[in-house]
């Protein structure tokens, strides 16, 4: 799923693109993590998809 957001503020534009990332390590211990990314802008709180068993997640 594509993970894209705007945060707008007097004048100016702010665009994040989320693709991927990679080698994530496993806050469990176990071989898999669950990621996912959390932004914060302006006091404005986004949270993307969670990728499911992956240590190289893509959200393209």
């Amino acid at each position: 799923s594509h993970f894209g957001k705007e945060v707008h503020n007097d004048g100016w534009l702010l665009t994040v693109a989320l693709i991927e990332g990679s080698g994530i390590a496993s806050a469990s211990g176990t071989r898999f993590s669950d990621p996912y990314v959390t932004f914060t802008c302006n006091s404005k709180n986004l949270r993307s998809s969670v990728q499911l068993q992956s240590r190289d997640p893509q959200w393209n």
